[in-house]
């Protein structure tokens, strides 16, 4: 059980994680959260800065910001 716990530890510390100040979501934690790219476009990204209130995003290679940030209308289905 031991060696199992050590694998869990080093899952939470890499790989897809929400850059919202204080959030601590991440890939493996909850199956029911979704993770979005942050925009390369540089008004969408000032936007969502804003938001974040941050002044920049760490790591945007594994920086996602997770679902529970959003709201029901920031979602558009596909094929609309």
């Amino acid at each position: 059980m031991a060696s199992n716990t050590s694998v869990l530890a080093s899952k939470n510390t890499s790989g897809v994680h929400c850059v919202a100040p204080g959030c601590t979501n991440y890939f493996y934690k909850d199956a029911n959260v979704s993770f979005h790219r942050v925009p390369s476009d540089k008004h969408q990204l000032s936007k969502w800065l804003q938001s974040l209130k941050r002044k920049n995003i760490p790591n945007l290679q594994y920086g996602r910001v997770c679902s529970e940030h959003f709201i029901d209308e920031d979602f558009v289905e596909k094929g609309r």
